[in-house]
């Protein structure tokens, strides 16, 4: 009976584990595109004056708003394999 019971502690502990590492990654995920949202728009002033070239300002706001997307890909893939 401890055999079993040892192995069922051991699953509860990885799973919890899993858990704390996923909201871990949810909670750096929100911080960190906060930060880029607030941030976007001194980024692209700077840009604007420092830099006359449009297609450069384009390419620095997509990137900044290309980040949460593919990371929030890879956030439902952590997701989704936590919760197997």
């Amino acid at each position: 009976m401890e055999y079993s019971e040892s192995i069922k502690w051991r699953k509860a502990r990885r799973r919890v584990e899993a858990l704390k590492g996923f909201y871990k990654h949810l909670i750096v995920y929100v911080i960190v595109n906060i930060a880029l949202f607030i941030v976007r728009g001194n980024v692209l002033e700077f840009f604007q004056i420092e830099s006359n070239d449009k297609n450069f300002v384009e390419w620095v706001d997509w990137n900044i708003l290309i980040v949460p997307f593919f990371w929030g890909i890879g956030l439902l893939f952590h997701a989704a394999k936590v919760s197997i």
